[in-house]
């Protein structure tokens, strides 16, 4: 089987290269044979090699939800619909945490070598990117808006990298401190709406941040976007509930609001940012669409 491994070397604070030279090259030679390796230096690099590259049987994505979310693009562009093994080193890894591919190296390659391909959905978003141009592009995981951006934002600039949930944490408080509610005109449901919001999460995952379960009740394979918003509210009103969402149970809040549609709008009153899997891509306005059965993941 013609493989090709994409590695982020930057994954997790330089993890991914370490891990990958003193684990996961050898067990991927064991479970999945011979195979072409490219390794990533800057964005854009694992969308450009799976859009440029011949035609893989499959692509291994030795990396997190950035990584994923750049070959997912590079292949949707070559209009590939190629399967993906993930082999998760980054520093959120959220999107495994809903396949339930949670485990060692070993067991996430043994599920690639020994899985069928298994068909789930995307999202498709429609924004004004970083250079002030109106872009479209895939989704795999979440896309926030407001808050949850701003946080990625100082997690991308921090000068020392931690991963996980310390990550976000130590990014999370010198935002809270400073942030505000972000005015927003939404429409979902056919219905149209005008509050402000801390953040908005589109889900078709239910984790972000390093494993907070943000949108609890999405499925990556239902065929439906899980919007949740986290409206205004006092900030100490605000610390006290934020540890619900790690949990999944902040959807009992009132100034919590949660639908579920195929296509969601948004636009903001002030300049607002959005992430995408875990990078910042730019600002409302957003136009989010399911892309159903878009997807195929080794499992």
């Amino acid at each position: 089987m013609n493989t090709l491994v994409v590695v982020n070397p930057a994954a997790s604070a330089g993890r991914a290269i370490k891990d990958y030279k003193n684990t996961i090259e050898s067990l991927l030679h064991r479970y999945l044979g011979d195979f072409s390796v490219k390794f990533t230096s800057g964005v854009g690099d694992a969308a450009r090699f799976a859009y440029k590259g011949e035609r893989f049987d499959r692509v291994i994505c030795v990396g997190g939800d950035g990584t994923l979310n750049e070959l997912v693009n590079g292949l949707h562009n070559a209009d590939l619909d190629t399967p993906i093994g993930l082999v998760s080193v980054g520093t959120g890894n959220d999107f495994k945490k809903t396949l339930g591919l949670v485990g060692s190296y070993e067991y996430m390659i043994q599920r690639i070598a020994s899985g069928k391909p298994k068909v789930f959905d995307l999202l498709e978003a429609t924004y004004k990117g970083l250079d002030g141009k109106m872009i479209t592009r895939l989704a795999v995981n979440i896309i926030g808006v407001g808050f949850d951006a701003a946080v990625s934002q100082r997690i991308n600039d921090a000068r020392f990298k931690v991963r996980g949930k310390l990550s976000y944490v130590l990014s999370f408080l010198p935002e809270f401190i400073t942030t505000g509610t972000y005015p927003v005109h939404f429409s979902a449901n056919g219905n149209f709406s005008q509050k402000t919001y801390y953040l908005i999460a589109f889900g078709n995952g239910k984790y972000f941040g390093g494993g907070m379960k943000v949108c609890p009740d999405a499925e990556p394979d239902d065929g439906l976007i899980d919007a949740v918003g986290i409206g205004g509210m006092p900030k100490l009103r605000l610390l006290y509930h934020f540890p619900k969402i790690y949990k999944g149970t902040h959807l009992s809040v009132n100034q919590v609001d949660h639908a579920r549609d195929k296509e969601f709008n948004v636009n903001g009153e002030k300049e607002t940012p959005i992430e995408m899997d875990g990078e910042v891509v730019g600002t409302l306005p957003l136009k989010v669409k399911i892309q159903e059965k878009a997807l195929k993941i080794l499992l």
